[in-house]
């Protein structure tokens, strides 16, 4: 049997959404997918609404900015874009998440970075 984490939750909880949408989502299903009591996830999440937040962000982490400093800013953004629709396409059901959360500060910055390079022709 796995420890009980945040780590596996999140995972689990996305694993559930990806298999049965959000709307499936409920502590006692994401307990019984890791074979516990709904009760045990409250010493790892404050509640479902945390817990998607989690699941956003764990899915903005999937996100891979791209450098704008190794070449034009319009190509950084394109390939900003392609990264945004693979990781739409892989989390269908779930990529509405992102937008519930923070961005983690690296990934904000790097996307702001991709912005900035933009020079005016």
């Amino acid at each position: 049997m796995q420890r009980l984490s945040r780590d596996a939750i999140v995972a689990s909880t996305l694993a559930l959404i990806d298999e049965h949408g959000v709307d499936a989502v409920s502590m006692r299903a994401v307990a019984a997918r890791l074979h516990c009591e709904a009760m045990s996830l409250y010493r790892h999440v404050s509640d479902k609404a945390h817990l998607l937040e989690l699941v956003g962000q764990r899915i903005a982490q999937e996100i891979r900015v791209p450098n704008p400093d190794q070449g034009p800013w319009a190509d950084a953004l394109c390939e900003l874009l392609r990264e945004l629709r693979r990781v739409a396409l892989e989390h269908p059901a779930a990529f509405q998440l992102i937008s519930r959360g923070p961005i983690s500060a690296t990934s904000r910055l790097a996307m702001a970075k991709v912005v900035a390079s933009w020079k005016p022709p």
